[in-house]
């Protein structure tokens, strides 16, 4: 079985500004119901061998809070940047009503939920700059500066299925997650186009639960 969940709401979030790649926490209502799924997901006896969470703060407060409420202290966690949300680049942190009012509905729109659009980037100086934070100091890998949803789509996917996938045939697997990793691993498995994908509403702490088969096909699909 995997239990994907997007993270609860952050503060950034709260402020209706882009919050990306940025170190923003849960709110406090949020931390609340984390832990209230974490009950909710005790009382339907679920169960994980491993929580595979990004390395965001409001990825690792929800699986903090939800595994308060789980009661579950055996699982193997593991933090990847890979799962992290799409990169916003230099639009993190910016008001998107205000944003929207600087380059219009139409191009706003489109660095939003367009598939291919590139936000402008960071650069090396900037202290957003994921290379310029030291949690992210010991990542050989060229980590990103801005992203498309195609993008963040593309290294999400191959990250679940190398190291995700193969785990699913005899483990129950958590994983905590952003919004726009949620619509790439619904697109992924379900086989929806770009468009569907890229429009599809995510809420925050809705778990979308896949079950398997015994020859690992996929026979049901449902959120909670």
């Amino acid at each position: 079985m995997l239990v994907v969940v997007c993270s609860g709401r952050s503060t950034l979030e709260k402020k209706n500004c882009f919050d990306g790649w940025q170190d923003s926490r849960l709110t406090f209502m949020s931390k609340r119901k984390a832990k209230k799924l974490g009950q909710e997901l005790k009382i339907r006896e679920l169960k994980f061998d491993y929580a595979y969470v990004s390395m965001l703060p409001r990825a690792t407060e929800t699986l903090h809070y939800l595994l308060k409420g789980l009661d579950s202290k055996n699982i193997k966690i593991i933090e990847d940047w890979h799962l992290n949300e799409r990169s916003y680049g230099a639009l993190e942190g910016l008001n998107k009503n205000k944003f929207k009012k600087q380059v219009g509905a139409v191009k706003a729109y489109n660095l939003r939920r367009g598939v291919k659009e590139v936000p402008p980037k960071l650069n090396s100086e900037d202290s957003r700059n994921p290379k310029n934070k030291a949690k992210y100091q010991h990542i050989a890998d060229s980590l990103p500066t801005g992203e498309s949803l195609e993008m963040a789509r593309e290294r999400f996917v191959a990250y679940f299925e190398k190291e995700i996938k193969p785990k699913l045939a005899d483990n129950d697997i958590l994983l905590i997650t952003h919004k726009n990793m949620m619509r790439a691993i619904i697109q992924y498995l379900d086989k929806i186009d770009d468009v569907y994908m890229a429009n599809l509403e995510v809420k925050p702490l809705k778990p979308y639960v896949i079950e398997y088969d015994n020859g690992f096909n996929i026979y049901k699909e449902y959120f909670i």
